[in-house]
This record gives C-alpha cells, structure tokens and sequence, in this order.
C-alpha cells in the first residue's frame, strides 16, 4: 500500500506555478494646445463627455503615458470622423477671433491618422 502512496506522489505531475502580474499605476496627463506647433501624437483610447463643459475629452496613449485632451468644437467635429483604437495627431495651428462677440477666440487645429 505505501509502494502505491509512493508512485501516487512521484506520478503526479508538479503543481503549475502562478505568474504574478505586475501592476502599473495608469495615470493621465492634462495636455492643453498653448502655442502654434504644439502637437500630441498618440492611439486614441476613449471618448467621453465632458461633465463641466459641453465639450468630448480623449484619452490618448502616447508611448506609456496617458494624456487627456479637452475638445472644442472645431476639435471635436474634426475627431468625429476618428475611431477609438486609431493612431492621431492633433496639431494646434492658432486661432482667429470668434464671430460671437464676448467669446474666445477660435482655436484652429490639424489632424492626422495613420
């Protein structure tokens, strides 16, 4: 009976080892278009809308990093047309004066996929 416990054990096959996945704390960055030139480069991860504004924020993968990106009209007609998962470049090119009379200026952009 112990010859059979004995062969039980050495023919049972070794437990299978448990991989650890190692966590990575996901953080994201405000970019905001400032001078003409700035750009930002990435996949698009998600859009949402905005809670405070009526305005879409993204979320852009940029290498491994995360940045946040809030939308403006021109900005978002123009990123319509993207699809989450695509890679985009969003260039700022300036602004021009607002035909409303008391807002912003417009902000001008650029935008690419690949």
């Amino acid at each position: 009976m112990e010859n059979e416990k004995q062969k039980t054990k050495e023919t049972k096959e070794p437990e299978q080892e448990t991989t650890k996945t190692t966590w990575k704390k996901v953080e994201s960055e405000i970019f905001k278009f400032t001078d003409i030139g700035d750009e930002i480069e990435g996949k698009l991860i998600s859009v949402s809308d905005s809670q405070t504004h009526d305005n879409k924020v993204y979320q852009l993968e940029v290498g491994e990093k995360n940045f946040t990106v809030f939308s403006t009209k021109v900005l978002e007609t123009v990123m319509n047309n993207i699809k989450v998962g695509e890679d985009v470049k969003i260039v700022f090119k300036g602004t021009k004066p607002n035909p409303k009379k008391g807002q912003n200026d417009t902000k001008l952009f650029d935008v690419f996929t690949r």
